[in-house]
């Protein structure tokens, strides 16, 4: 196997930290849930309101965690040079890019950043490092 490329590394890295922030945001969402539930069910007397808020709040907190453990296992992945996480980092990127899209004029920054991320993952030497590609070849010999 070739060895991980810098880039790699450093994204590896920061997929890492993403996933365990948003594990920790899905842990905030949950509490967070549970304690807005009771304090509007006990200070205005609307039940149905605060039923529907918590269990809002509660799938979001699932939607977030599984992004969390998405990231991680993608960090696992692209520290070892699996293929499969090259894969799940093209959609990845591509569901930025749609997201960026979606949100413009604001998800500019997104979009630009997720390209370039995208732009890299193409490159041969890091589709060599995943197994999607040749092996780059050896620079020429030098004149003799």
């Amino acid at each position: 196997m070739a060895q991980r490329p810098f880039g790699v590394t450093i994204l590896a890295v920061l997929s890492g930290l993403a996933g365990i922030l948003f594990l920790l945001g899905a842990l905030v969402l949950g509490v967070s849930s549970a304690y807005l539930t009771t304090f509007i069910e006990q200070y205005s007397g609307l039940l149905l309101p605060a039923v529907v808020l918590g269990a809002a709040l509660t799938i979001l907190a699932v939607i977030v965690a599984v992004i969390g453990i998405l990231y991680l296992v993608l960090a696992y992945g692209m520290w070892i040079g699996a293929g499969w996480a090259w894969i799940l980092a093209i959609i990845l990127l591509i569901l930025d890019i749609i997201g960026g899209i979606l949100s413009l004029p604001g998800g500019i920054v997104a979009i630009i950043i997720a390209a370039l991320i995208l732009w890299y993952f193409m490159q041969p030497h890091v589709k060599a490092f995943f197994g999607k590609g040749a092996p780059p070849s050896p620079p020429p010999a030098p004149p003799a």
